[in-house]
């Protein structure tokens, strides 16, 4: 686990200075798998290792989060309303 997070972390704080930090971009994509994607959950809410806690991630689930100067913000999580989609 230790090293996972550390991949997370590796990758989240490339991630911030390149793309969050510059804020040229208004929103950004990211297509993990759900392993990754709570790890990066615990990453942008800067939450210890040793905390257990884990972010429900369905498949092909949209988590949304905010992050602004002021704050960081779980908009929502786990969202698949799109599943719902009828031609």
């Amino acid at each position: 686990m230790i090293d996972f997070r550390a991949r997370a972390e590796m990758f989240w704080s490339r991630f911030r200075h390149e793309y969050i930090e510059p804020s040229n971009y208004k929103r950004i994509a990211l297509v993990s798998h759900g392993g990754m994607i709570n790890m990066l959950f615990r990453c942008f809410l800067e939450l210890p290792m040793g905390v257990d806690i884990s972010l429900n991630s369905g498949d092909t689930g949209i988590h949304l989060w905010e992050i602004t100067t002021e704050r960081r913000r779980v908009i929502f999580t786990n969202s698949r309303e799109h599943l719902n989609f009828r031609k």
